[in-house]
Formats: C-alpha cells, sequence, structure tokens
C-alpha cells in the first residue's frame, strides 16, 4: 500500500486512449454549442450531429490502433461536420 506519489505505468494503448479522450474534450463544447442552438432555433442537425459522433468514435479506434494516416482524415473529417453544422445557421 502506498500513496501512490509515482505515475502508474499504463500502456501504449490506454496512454492512446487518454490522448483521443483529451482532444474529445476540446471539440465536444463546440459540438454542444451547435446542438443546443440547432434545438433553439429548430435547425435539423440530426445527420451531421449523428456523423459527428460516428467519426469521434472512429477517431478513438484509430488512435487506440495506432492508425495513424486514417486517424488524421478522420479527425479533419469531424472537423468540416462542425464547420458544416455552424454554417447551417448563416
Amino acid at each position: 500500500m502506498s500513496n501512490r506519489d509515482e505515475p502508474m505505468e499504463m500502456s501504449i494503448t490506454v496512454q492512446r486512449v487518454l490522448r483521443a479522450s483529451a482532444n474529445l474534450q476540446e471539440s465536444l463544447p463546440a459540438f454542444l454549442a451547435l446542438v443546443t442552438l440547432g434545438i433553439i432555433l429548430e435547425e435539423n442537425l440530426v445527420t451531421l450531429g449523428y456523423s459527428w459522433i460516428g467519426l469521434r468514435i472512429a477517431y478513438l479506434l484509430s488512435y487506440s490502433y495506432g492508425i495513424e494516416k486514417i486517424r488524421s482524415y478522420i479527425w479533419i473529417a469531424s472537423v468540416v461536420v462542425l464547420v458544416l453544422m455552424a454554417l447551417r445557421f448563416i
């Protein structure tokens, strides 16, 4: 038994999942703001919202398995979906 003064060793996969979840935490506020605005303004963002969620799940999986090139394309696609969601309000 200890105070855990030293960090625990984690597998590469766990480290990747933690980095992917940190990345999600950066874009999730924008997604939630757009979805909330869509609800208030009665704008249909269902398809784009599900697309973004699906892309983020694919990003998590590709990041955790270390698939670099596809992961970058998935991330770019998720950002494009956020932009498309924002453009619905113009």
